[in-house]
């Protein structure tokens, strides 16, 4: 009937995952076994850098880092293991992110409905409403941009604002160094319709360093 607290040490070098532990306690004749989980996480870091917002996983041999360039609608960026940098970032249409699409749109003649997370195909970036860090997680908010300024009226120097919010949420997953979770919410605010097309979401470019995409 009462209760026993007990500490158990993690020396550094210990691997990142969930283990179980057998408990037993004992009490004159009568004994009791039983499972305890315990997960080890990384070192979880989160840091804005005035560049990018960074979440940051860290053991005894490896860092593994998401990062989420703000100029560019805090789209991720970077997603690299030790230095080693997998997102292809050549333009505001690539990297990992959300694209929006509209199966009534024309893309032949003029580049119809496309809102893109990062920016545009002027390297104008999509505007950061808000953000939020916590020790293990971030939360941003963008406005996404059209990819084809010029045919809503804008241009360079005028990028024209999309009809939609983008919401994530970027955590790491317990009892792993390497897995993170990203969470979207899309909110479409205008009063026009959309036909059903296939999203981007998210769509991902890589660098030619990875030979295998899983």
């Amino acid at each position: 009937g009462g209760n026993q607290s007990f500490s158990v040490s993690i020396p550094a070098s210990s691997a990142v995952g969930i283990f179980s532990v057998q408990a037993a306690a004992v009490s004159g004749s009568i004994s009791h076994t039983g499972q305890v989980a315990l997960t080890v996480n990384p070192v979880i870091t989160t840091a804005d850098d005035g560049t990018s917002f960074v979440l940051q996983t860290q053991t005894s041999t490896e860092t593994t880092r998401v990062g989420l360039l703000q100029a560019w609608g805090a789209a991720i960026t970077e997603v690299s293991l030790n230095g080693v940098d997998y997102v292809n970032n050549d333009d505001p249409g690539r990297q990992i992110q959300t694209s929006l699409w509209d199966a009534n749109a024309n893309y032949n003649t003029s580049w119809g409905y496309n809102p893109i997370e990062s920016g545009d195909h002027d390297f104008q970036g999509s505007p950061v409403l808000a953000s939020t860090l916590m020790p293990d997680s971030i939360y941003t908010k963008t406005q996404p941009i059209q990819w084809a300024p010029e045919n809503f009226g804008g241009g360079y120097g005028n990028p024209v604002l999309g009809d939609a919010y983008i919401e994530k949420w970027i955590s790491v997953v317990p009892g792993y160094n390497r897995v993170f979770k990203v969470h979207y919410k899309i909110t479409h605010f205008g009063t026009d319709a959309h036909a059903e097309a296939l999203q981007e979401l998210p769509v991902m470019y890589v660098n030619p360093n990875v030979t295998n995409f899983f």
